[in-house]
């Protein structure tokens, strides 16, 4: 699913260490399992306006804003599997 298939358009409050709040869509946010643990994206009550905050008191907000923009690119460009064993001895190949 991507941020533009997510039909209901929640949002999620990410509170780092340092106290900013990153506002992020439910279907990139489900890319984290903190999130996932913390929070049932899918048993949110959907009359609820307000946004759920997580707190992440053990990640500064330069970190959590790195983390936010690569659940956001990989909500709509999916990781690609790292196929294993790797071919090669060096990290090069």
């Amino acid at each position: 699913m991507t941020v533009e298939e997510d039909s209901d358009n929640r949002r999620i409050n990410l509170k780092s260490k340092d106290g900013v709040v990153f506002e992020i869509q439910s279907s990139a946010a489900k890319i984290s399992q903190l999130v996932m643990t913390t929070i049932d994206l899918d048993d949110e009550d959907e009359d609820d306006e307000s946004n759920p905050t997580v707190e992440i008191p053990k990640v500064e907000s330069a970190c959590l804003s790195k983390v936010v923009e690569f659940c956001n690119h990989h909500a709509n460009e999916p990781l690609r599997p790292i196929r294993t064993p790797l071919e090669g001895n060096t990290l090069e190949e």
